[in-house]
């Protein structure tokens, strides 16, 4: 059988228009993010790890799709670095995604939480500009993007001047006459007390302005014991100008009893009458630089008391108040002679001098021992011829004139003259203390004995100090007792009635020198006892029957020999003041200035003041030593008279003051 093989063709072929569908390639594969949630924190940059895939392992590559709106991003690599916008805190968001060489990933979410941080205030710089002497204010600022509350604190003080801070404001005081441009720095702190990074710096500049000269405004005293006529010429020192212009004077409040002429630096006042009331006289000056004056003037005080005291040495001896005026009892020797005389100076109550009365009985030297009144308003002086053997000489003058003039068979330091004008004296014979009284043609009229040292005493050798008549007709007498060449006192007291009669004994003795230097007798019938206790001050007062009341010791201690009483008087107001001197603590030591002390009437003690102190100018000198030595009542005033050295001699001094110190005259 024959075979027959037949050929189909087969064709494929495809129509746009129908039939089955071919098969698609496959898609490329792509990488894949994930979404991130970070925590970061405010100023910090925050590094990251991007989290991304690729199926086929293919390397991917890191963009940022969406920026984040507080922020920035870099990237390196697969890591990222989060930058926060400074200060910033919060939320903030952006997007992301991976590439590769196939194709870009999906988009990723990063998600970052910015914990905030106390931020440190930021100061800034300020300036500011003042004139001369004025002070200047300043706000002084910071930012603080916290909103916390800012301290100021100076940290860098300025130069030339000074400055303080209160809340956001500065203070800023430049040195006195100073001028040109200062600085200081200063930070903020939070209430956190962060300090500030950086420190500011206030900026001032001061603008010169032309000072006024200054002047010294202290009280310019001059003590006048001239008439009309009698001129002082004064040195007008203590000003200064800070520019150093040249200095003029000018009197701006002329004076009253005087007139006043300037030349260059030299016041000259010529006195042309006395004022009355007060003997002052003022006047006032001040300085003038061509463009000011001085603020302040300085005043000249014309003290017109009495200064007595001539080109030599004076020494007062006693003073005694009669009929409202007071009776200096002085010594006195001329630079050109080798002898001293005496005078009696009457003082009014404004220590207007009236009549004096001078003697020089004995060739040589003569001093007053003793000025006394008698009950008809005779003053006694007792004049002794001091390291001579004349005898001595009572004078007795009324007015001025002398009424007698008896010379007395012996000398002797105490005599005391009673309102009879009999004579009173005591004196030591052997071991006896003895109290006489003679006539005034020195017939004895009693003599008695008033203490005996043998038997009274512990020591072996007595001083007399003060003797005098008291009110009920007996005599009082004080006296210090000592051993031969020790110099350690006690002191005594003793009262006897009119016949000399010891009625009691008040004896004051304790470690140290106790002495008394003089008493006054009270208005009730009291003794006032005036001295120092191992050179303190020191006040007692006994009664009528020699009993204590009260004593008070005051003073300093600073410098040796420093302080003593040397008179008492009771005051107006009751109470009792006194008078010495004091070397003050305030000075070297090397001077002792007159003191008023105060008590009142218990003895407390109230006030002390000084005078003629170191800057109190007599004619133009400041004195050197002074001291107070009799203080008496004068017609409801206190008159204090004294001694002070001025320009190399001894010159009298007296001032009136009240009941509390103030100066009278």
């Amino acid at each position: 059988m024959r075979k027959i093989l037949f050929f189909i063709p087969l064709f494929l072929w495809t129509c746009g228009g129908g039939g089955s569908s071919p098969t698609e390639p496959e898609l490329p594969q792509l990488p894949t993010v994930q979404n991130i949630n970070l925590t970061g924190i405010e100023d910090t940059p925050k590094v990251f790890t991007f989290v991304g895939t690729d199926p086929l392992n293919l390397a991917l590559s890191f963009s940022i799709s969406s920026q984040p709106q507080h922020g920035a991003i870099s990237i390196s690599g697969g890591a990222g670095t989060y930058t926060p916008n400074a200060n910033y805190n919060g939320q903030d968001t952006f997007l992301y995604l991976a590439s590769t060489v196939n194709g870009n990933s999906n988009i990723g979410t990063v998600v970052i939480d910015i914990s905030p941080v106390d931020d440190e205030p930021n100061t800034m710089d300020v300036s500011v500009t003042t004139d001369e002497d004025n002070v200047a204010t300043m706000t002084l600022e910071a930012e603080e993007v916290d909103g916390q509350t800012i301290q100021f604190n100076v940290t860098g003080n300025p130069s030339n001047g000074s400055v303080t801070i209160s809340g956001t404001t500065a203070t800023y005081t430049p040195n006195q006459d100073w001028f040109g441009t200062d600085t200081f720095n200063f930070e903020a702190v939070d209430s956190s007390s962060k300090s500030i990074i950086n420190v500011a710096t206030a900026t001032i500049t001061v603008n010169p302005i032309n000072d006024s000269p200054t002047i010294n405004g202290d009280t310019l005293y001059i003590y006048q014991h001239g008439g009309n006529g009698y001129q002082t010429e004064i040195s007008l020192d203590g000003a200064s100008d800070i520019e150093n212009d040249s200095i003029s004077f000018e009197v701006n409040d002329q004076p009253n009893y005087g007139t006043i002429s300037i030349d260059g630096n030299t016041l000259t006042y010529v006195s042309t009458g006395f004022n009355p009331d007060s003997n002052l006289d003022t006047f006032t000056y001040r300085a003038y630089d061509g463009t000011d004056y001085s603020s302040e003037s300085r005043t000249v005080q014309i003290n017109k008391f009495s200064r007595i005291g001539g080109n030599g040495n004076d020494y007062l001896y006693g003073q005694l108040i009669l009929n409202d005026y007071a009776y200096l009892g002085t010594s006195g020797k001329p630079s050109s002679s080798n002898s001293y005389g005496v005078t009696i100076h009457r003082l009014s109550n404004t220590l207007q001098s009236g009549w004096t009365h001078s003697a020089s009985p004995h060739s040589g030297n003569n001093i007053i021992r003793s000025i006394n009144s008698d009950a008809n308003g005779d003053i006694y002086f007792y004049i002794q011829n001091y390291a001579g053997s004349n005898p001595p000489i009572l004078r007795i003058i009324n007015d001025g004139g002398v009424v007698a003039n008896n010379t007395l068979s012996t000398a002797t330091r105490n005599l005391s003259i009673t309102s009879d004008g009999d004579i009173i004296d005591i004196k030591r014979t052997d071991n006896n203390i003895i109290l006489t009284l003679y006539n005034i043609n020195e017939n004895i009229i009693w003599e008695k004995v008033v203490r005996n040292l043998s038997t009274d005493s512990q020591y072996n050798m007595v001083g007399f100090s003060k003797l005098k008549q008291t009110s009920d007709g007996g005599f009082l007498t004080t006296l210090y007792e000592f051993d031969s060449g020790v110099s350690v006192y006690g002191s005594v007291v003793i009262k006897t009635d009119n016949q000399g009669e010891v009625q009691w004994t008040y004896e004051w003795d304790e470690a140290g020198d106790q002495f008394i230097h003089s008493f006054k007798e009270a208005s009730n019938g009291d003794f006032l006892l005036a001295g120092h206790n191992d050179y303190l001050h020191h006040i007692i007062k006994i009664d009528s029957s020699g009993n204590e009341l009260w004593s008070n010791t005051f003073g300093w201690s600073t410098y040796s020999y420093g302080n003593e009483t040397m008179d008492v008087c009771e005051t107006f107001d009751g109470g009792v003041i006194s008078t010495g001197f004091s070397k003050l603590p305030s000075e070297d030591g090397t001077v002792h200035r007159l003191i008023v002390n105060k008590h009142d009437a218990s003895g407390n003690f109230l006030w002390y003041k000084t005078y003629l102190q170191a800057g109190s100018l007599v004619d133009g000198v400041s004195p050197y030593n002074s001291k107070g030595m009799f203080i008496d009542q004068l017609d409801s005033k206190i008159i204090i008279s004294g001694e002070a050295v001025m320009q190399g001699n001894s010159d009298i001094i007296s001032i009136v003051i009240d009941s509390d110190g103030n100066r009278i005259f």
